[in-house]
C-alpha cells in the first residue's frame, strides 16, 4: 500500500494560507466581533477546516507542554518525526468584550509561548502567535511588539510573530 507523504509546511506557507483565509472569510469575522471566547474557538475551527480542505493537515488543541495542562491552539506538521519541523501556533482574537484588555492578553500569550516547557517531541519546534484584531490602535501595538502584519482590509487585521 502506497502512503502519500504529507506536505511539510513552513511558517511562510502558513502565513500565505492565513492571508488567503482572512481574505476569503472577512465577512464572517466582522459578525463575530461581539463574541468573546467563542470567536477564538470559531476562528481556530474555521482555520483548521480551511487548511485541512487543502490537505494541509492541522491539529487543534494539542497538549504539547510538559509542565502544564494548557494546550496549543494549532499544531502544524504533527506527523513529522523531526521536532524542528513541527510548528506550534497560539491564536489570539480581539473582540468587543476583550478589546480593553487585548494588549495585556497578547503579552500574557507571548510570555506563555516563550516560557512554557515543551514535551521532548516538541522541544525544537517553531512557535508563533497569530493575532486577529479590529482596532487600528492594536495594529500599532502589534507592530511595536515585532508582529508582522500579513492581512489588513481596514475591517480586520492579521499579524504573526515568531517566538522560537
Amino acid at each position: 500500500m502506497n502512503k502519500t507523504k504529507l506536505m511539510e509546511l513552513t511558517i511562510d506557507h502558513i502565513a500565505y494560507e492565513l492571508m488567503s483565509w482572512c481574505n476569503s472569510d472577512t465577512n464572517s469575522f466582522k459578525d463575530l466581533w461581539s463574541n468573546n471566547g467563542d470567536w477564538e474557538k470559531e476562528a481556530i475551527s474555521n482555520l483548521t477546516q480551511s487548511f485541512n480542505k487543502k490537505e494541509l493537515v492541522v491539529k487543534e488543541d494539542e497538549q504539547v507542554y510538559s509542565t502544564t495542562s494548557d494546550k496549543i491552539d494549532l499544531l502544524f506538521n504533527a506527523s513529522s518525526n523531526i521536532p524542528s519541523k513541527k510548528i506550534l501556533a497560539g491564536l489570539s482574537c480581539e473582540s468587543l468584550e476583550n478589546s480593553d484588555n487585548y494588549k495585556k492578553q497578547i503579552i500574557c500569550e507571548l510570555k506563555k509561548l516563550k516560557e512554557s516547557s515543551l514535551k521532548e517531541e516538541f522541544s525544537t519546534a517553531n512557535v508563533f502567535l497569530i493575532s486577529l484584531y479590529f482596532d487600528l490602535r492594536k495594529r500599532e501595538f502589534l507592530h511595536e511588539n515585532n508582529f508582522i502584519e500579513i492581512f489588513n482590509n481596514l475591517e480586520i487585521g492579521c499579524a504573526i510573530r515568531k517566538i522560537k
